[in-house]
């Protein structure tokens, strides 16, 4: 598959967004069965650049958090003050 597209796997796990060669690339959203949620960026199936990560607490508060990824592992953590301030930037970088 290339170009955008929806893959269900038979344990509920779901991602959308885009392919190259039947691959996850560029960006898009990976569902967990539990509810959890990844949005952002994919290079070679794994998660890259910039995203989000929803899940549930123990309470079932759902929590998101900001994040930087590099080949399928986090590297870190942004506040919400950094995530405010990346998303000002990229708006910017559109406007060019």
């Amino acid at each position: 598959m290339n170009g955008i597209g929806i893959y269900k796997w038979a344990d509920g796990k779901v991602f959308e967004g885009e392919f190259k060669r039947d691959v996850k690339n560029g960006f898009g959203r990976f569902k967990w069965p539990d509810g959890r949620l990844y949005q952002g960026g994919w290079e070679n199936g794994k998660q890259e650049g910039l995203g989000s990560y929803t899940y549930f607490d123990d309470s079932k508060k759902e929590i998101t958090k900001y994040g930087l990824w590099k080949n399928g592992d986090r590297i870190s953590w942004f506040d919400t003050d950094t995530k405010t301030s990346i998303d000002q930037q990229l708006r910017n970088i559109e406007d060019i």
